[in-house]
């Protein structure tokens, strides 16, 4: 049987912030939240067990975007018509 553990999840981290929620920890490495609808989580890319971890991937995941984003307005800039 897998043990409920209080998690913070990143994986949607930049559209709706770092949610807390108890999940199911199996052995496999992932984390399952079976309330309302099947999610799993893989702990340590999505799911943490501390909130510093959760706000430092968090904020590596910000960063990631705002550059993905430079990148596509440069790009956009220089397309002419």
């Amino acid at each position: 049987m897998n043990s409920t553990v209080k998690m913070f999840v990143t994986k949607y981290a930049l559209t709706d912030g770092i949610q807390e929620l108890d999940l199911e920890v199996g052995k496999n490495g992932y984390a399952v939240n079976r309330g309302g609808c099947w999610q799993h989580f893989k702990i340590g890319k999505d799911a943490f067990r501390d909130m510093d971890s959760a706000v430092k991937d968090a904020e590596e995941k910000r960063l990631k975007k705002i550059e993905s984003l430079k990148k596509q307005i440069a790009k956009l800039e220089k397309l002419k018509f």
